[in-house]
């Protein structure tokens, strides 16, 4: 039985959670993510766990990378780029590398408003008056890690990939980004998921899919 490499307890309002974190290799193009799943995970499931799966590893798996040195960067990804290093230093778009990415994805002025938003003290860009499509861009711009001189972009289809690993496993299935400053974001999920209380149970962000290689997790719901 593969054992987990952690095991972590979290309390919030919907209840008490238990998160089995597991270590993968280093995920490549082409690494069947399914395969991985039922090595690692099946065995430790239990009736009303849900696989948790991180972005940047289905992302991986399907080859969504970008190398570093492909990128050039134009001076406005560059000037908005210091303005998030002096608002958020954290913050993946204070990369000038994320940033152009960003720019490419969501066009200049949409990251020009974000910036000006952050600047002005608000978190929450679904106050920003804007198309959703718009708010979803932004939020995949927001996690455009860098790793090992590779960009790792958005996954592709990410709600058709948890859905199709819950068709084969029977256990329900999510695909989240979770970053710093409590930032959880649900990318993808088969049904039966609870958007609000996965967000509370993945606060603290367990899950690690750079160096720390546990981008996988089971989440167990031990009291309501």
């Amino acid at each position: 039985m593969q054992q987990a490499s952690a095991v972590l307890q979290r309390t919030h309002a919907d209840g008490k959670f238990l998160r089995f974190i597991f270590r993968t290799p280093i995920l490549q193009p082409g690494d069947d993510l399914l395969r991985l799943i039922e090595q690692k995970l099946m065995a430790a499931l239990s009736p009303g766990d849900i696989i948790i799966i991180s972005s940047r590893a289905v992302a991986a798996c399907q080859g969504q990378l970008l190398p570093v040195s492909s990128i050039e960067i134009q001076g406005p990804a560059t000037r908005l780029a210091k303005w998030w290093q002096r608002l958020r230093p954290t913050d993946l778009l204070a990369h000038p590398v994320t940033m152009q990415k960003a720019i490419d994805l969501v066009g200049l002025w949409p990251m020009v408003a974000a910036t000006v938003w952050r600047a002005c003290g608000f978190g929450n860009w679904r106050l920003l008056k804007v198309q959703p499509v718009v708010l979803l861009r932004l939020g995949e711009a927001a996690d455009l890690p860098v790793y090992q001189g590779q960009l790792i972009l958005p996954p592709r289809d990410a709600a058709e990939v948890a859905h199709s690993i819950w068709q084969a496993t029977g256990y329900r299935v999510a695909v989240v980004s979770a970053g710093p400053q409590g930032r959880v974001r649900l990318v993808g999920a088969s049904p039966g998921v609870n958007p609000r209380l996965l967000a509370g149970s993945l606060l603290d962000n367990p899950l690690g899919d750079g160096c720390q290689q546990t981008p996988l997790a089971i989440l167990r719901q031990v009291w309501k």
